[in-house]
C-alpha cells in the first residue's frame, strides 16, 4: 500500500486557564490539579474538537488530541517559571467513548518516572465515527508531581495544553517526484522512479545508474542527488541511512493543522523573559517583523515584558485563528 503525504511541520499550541480558551480548531476548558498529598495528584479538564473521526476499514486511521501539562509552583512566596509536567504511566481516566495512550520522552524505550516519564496522551474515539464534533469530558491525567520537585505545601498553577493530530498507521509509500523537482529521491542515475520505503531496515545509498523503468518499481535501489548545500553530499555519494533513523514506515502521528496566532501567543505566555527575548517575533532577531504592528496579517503584539497580545484591529478583529507566520525550526522546538 503505497501513501503520499504534505508534511506540515508546525507547532499548535493550545492555552487554556480557568477561563475558555478560544483557538481554531480545539478547545481545553476547566483545567484543575488535584490535592498534593501522596507524590501524585490528578490534573482534569475538558476537551473538544471539530471534524473528528476514527475509521477501522480501509487505512484504518483517526484523529487525536495530543494533551498535556505544564504548571508552575509558588514557594516561599516565589513564583516558578512554568515547567512540563511528568506523567505516570498508567492511572488515567477517559469518559465514555474516549480512549487514550501515554507518549514517553522515547518511545522505543519501557517507562520510567525518572529517565523516561509520560509527558503527554493521544486521546481518541474508541469506536469508528464519521466526522463530527468531538468532546471528552473529566478527562483525568495521573501526573507524578514529587517527580518534578514538587512539595506537598506549594501552591501548584496548571494548564493544559493540547495538539490535533492525525494517525498515521505502519504501511509503506514513496517518496519522490519522478525526479522533477531539485534533489529528488531517485533510484539511480538513470532512473527517476521514487524511493520505495518498505521497512525502517538500513537504506544503501549508493551511485548506481538503476534498473525501474516506470513510477511504482519498488526496488531496494536509492540514489542520491545533491541540492547544493553547504557540507551536504554530492550527487552520487554512497552513505548508509542506518535503521535507526525513522523513515516513516512504523506508524507515527503528525499535525492536523496549523498553528494560529492565538496559540502562538497562549505558548509564548508561558515562557520566561530570557526564553521570551529570543522566540519574540515581533523584533528583529531571527527574521522576525520588527514592528508591534501588524504585517502580513501578523497582529502580535509584545511590549518587551509581561504578556504578548492580540490587539483589537477594529470590529473584533484580533486574527486570533489566522494562520502564525513569522515562525521557523528554532520555535518548533522550542
Amino acid at each position: 500500500m503505497s501513501r503520499c503525504f504534505q508534511v506540515l511541520i508546525a507547532m499548535v499550541l493550545t492555552l487554556c486557564q480557568a477561563q475558555e480558551a478560544l483557538c481554531a480548531h480545539i478547545k481545553v476548558t476547566s483545567p484543575a490539579a488535584g490535592v498534593l498529598s501522596s507524590g501524585s495528584t490528578t490534573v482534569t479538564f475538558n476537551v473538544t474538537w471539530n471534524a473528528s473521526w476514527r475509521s477501522s476499514s480501509g487505512v484504518g486511521n483517526w484523529d487525536a488530541a495530543w494533551a498535556f501539562v505544564k504548571f508552575r509552583t509558588t514557594t516561599g512566596g516565589t513564583l516558578g517559571d512554568w515547567k512540563h509536567a511528568s506523567l505516570n504511566d498508567s492511572g488515567h481516566t477517559m469518559p465514555s467513548g474516549a480512549a487514550y495512550s501515554v507518549g514517553y520522552v522515547d518511545t522505543s524505550a519501557a517507562f520510567n518516572i525518572s529517565t523516561n516519564p509520560g509527558v503527554g496522551v493521544f486521546i481518541y474515539r474508541s469506536s469508528d465515527s464519521a466526522s463530527d464534533t468531538f468532546t471528552a469530558n473529566n478527562v483525568s491525567l495521573s501526573w507524578n508531581y514529587s517527580q518534578d520537585g514538587v512539595a506537598n505545601i506549594d501552591t501548584v498553577e496548571v494548564r493544559v495544553f493540547a495538539i490535533e493530530m492525525v494517525y498515521i498507521p505502519t504501511g509503506s509509500f514513496f517518496a519522490g517526484d519522478t525526479g522533477s523537482s531539485t534533489a529528488a529521491f531517485k533510484q539511480g542515475s538513470a532512473d527517476n522512479d521514487p524511493w520505495y520505503i518498505g521497512s525502517e531496515s538500513s537504506i544503501s545509498v549508493n551511485s548506481q545508474a538503476g534498473t525501474g523503468t516506470g513510477f511504482g518499481e519498488t526496488n531496494s535501489e536509492y540514489y542520491y542527488v545533491g541540492g547544493g548545500a553547504v557540507q551536504e553530499d554530492v550527487t552520487g555519494a554512497s552513505f548508509t541511512i542506518p535503521a535507526a533513523f525513522p523513515k516513516g514506515y512504523q506508524k507515527f502521528f503528525m499535525m492536523k493543522g496549523e498553528v494560529s496566532q492565538g496559540q502562538w501567543v497562549s505558548f509564548f505566555n508561558t515562557l520566561n523573559a530570557t526564553q521570551k527575548a529570543t522566540r519574540d517575533i515581533t523584533s528583529n532577531l531571527n527574521g522576525g517583523k520588527n514592528t508591534d504592528a501588524v504585517v502580513y496579517r501578523n497582529n502580535v503584539n509584545w511590549a518587551g515584558f509581561g504578556y504578548a497580545m492580540l490587539p483589537d484591529q477594529g470590529g473584533g478583529a484580533t486574527y486570533e485563528a489566522v494562520a502564525m507566520n513569522y515562525v521557523g525550526w528554532a520555535d518548533l522546538t522550542a
